[in-house]
């Protein structure tokens, strides 16, 4: 039991990481200001709506994770980066936001309309230009328990890299080549258009708007909020689950490549935010009703503390460090800085559970989004890259499934 609640408080703050409490909500007044001042309040309102705004950007994504000794695969260290450049063109940019602005029937007409679908999702390939490389480094523990249970050879150093510009998507074919032996063949950058595949997947029955309409509308971020790791929490019901248990203070200021910032902190009630009957509903809907009934938590019963963590909730949380920090431009209003650092050190709550432990039992995580050249930055298609015929690529798949 303790290992399923562990997983699941896990998973939980990652998904709160990479948003942060700034901007957990999509409609106004789209930020959670707990009891900040008004002009503190005000600085976040702002921030909000230039991030919403951001017609190019560019951003360092970074994780670095370690596990110790919490037994099989879970043993070893990972470092993540994700480096990214946008820009989009303006009118792109209000079609998404009149997209998200749509009440419930407007939206059903979208949906309904496969042609209409189609285009609108035609419409962001062609006006979003998107560079990204990730970076994935593993140590050989982790790379091997990884490995085995993916049943892929992993490289202890990973990189993948692609681009799209003016509608067509470039990937680098050499990193790939390195996961799959087999494609060893492959080198250097490949684009292919995507509208033109995006109508092949329409004719194939490959694409499809979406059942859930509310789904998709709450998915559909701005590239200011996507790529910034601003606004990644979700919809505005799960973000006002969260905002119940979260206490903001604004931390003084913090000067950032030469601009003035004010840093915001924020702390949670972890548990206080378990025991929340819609929180514990969200988690049902997310990991199953099998795993949390386990715990005790199930949807006859929304709202009930699971023994352990009534029994246990000061052990369980009392050696957890976890913060979030955000720097805000005092004059520009652009979010700079993202940061949240994670550290449990279970080492003495795994001994009261009667496990023998002769080392350290610690999970960290620390994560920073630092966003630059606002408005500015710029995507240039690879140099050199080859342009594909759709279908020759697929005559190429297909000779490759033979």
């Amino acid at each position: 039991m303790l290992r399923k609640l562990l997983f699941i408080w896990i998973a939980v703050i990652l998904a709160l990481a990479p948003a942060g409490t700034l901007f957990a909500q999509s409609d106004a007044p789209a930020v959670f200001c707990g009891d900040l001042a008004e002009a503190d309040c005000q600085l976040l309102t702002d921030t909000r709506a230039t991030m919403e705004d951001l017609t190019a950007g560019a951003s360092q994504f970074r994780v670095a994770g370690t596990f110790e000794d919490l037994g099989g695969a879970l043993t070893g260290d990972f470092t993540y980066g994700q480096d990214t450049r946008f820009n989009i063109e303006p009118a792109t940019l209000a079609r998404i936001q009149e997209v998200r602005a749509m009440d419930e029937e407007q939206l059903a007409v979208l949906m309904n309309d496969q042609a209409a679908y189609t285009e609108f999702m035609i419409e962001i390939l062609n006006g979003l230009d998107l560079e990204q490389t990730l970076h994935l480094t593993l140590s050989p523990n982790l790379r091997e328990s990884i490995s085995a249970m993916i049943r892929i050879n992993l490289p202890a150093e990973l990189d993948v890299s692609y681009v799209l510009k003016d509608g067509v998507i470039y990937v680098n074919l050499g990193a790939l080549a390195k996961i799959v032996p087999s494609l060893s063949f492959l080198a250097g950058w490949t684009g292919v258009n995507a509208p033109d595949a995006i109508a092949l997947f329409v004719d194939e029955g490959m694409l499809t708007p979406p059942d859930d309409a509310a789904d998709f509308q709450t998915g559909l971020l701005l590239p200011g909020l996507a790529y910034t790791g601003a606004g990644l929490l979700g919809d505005d019901q799960r973000a006002a689950m969260f905002d119940a248990h979260m206490a903001l203070v604004r931390d003084g200021e913090e000067r950032i490549n030469g601009v003035q910032t004010a840093r915001f902190l924020t702390e949670l009630d972890l548990v206080a935010l378990l025991a929340d009957p819609d929180v514990q509903l969200w988690l049902i809907d997310v990991f199953g009703e099998g795993l949390m009934g386990s715990l005790g938590i199930t949807k006859e019963n929304p709202g009930g503390v699971p023994f352990v963590l009534n029994m246990m909730g000061p052990a369980l949380f009392n050696e957890l460090e976890y913060s979030i920090v955000q720097n805000v431009g005092l004059e520009d209003t652009y979010l700079y800085r993202n940061e949240v650092d994670l550290t449990w050190d279970m080492t003495r709550l795994a001994r009261a559970f009667g496990r023998q432990v002769d080392n350290r039992v610690l999970v960290q995580f620390i994560t920073s989004n630092d966003n630059s050249e606002f408005n500015t930055a710029q995507v240039d298609a690879p140099r050199g890259a080859l342009v594909l015929p759709l279908g020759l690529i697929m005559q190429l798949m297909e000779g490759m499934n033979q």
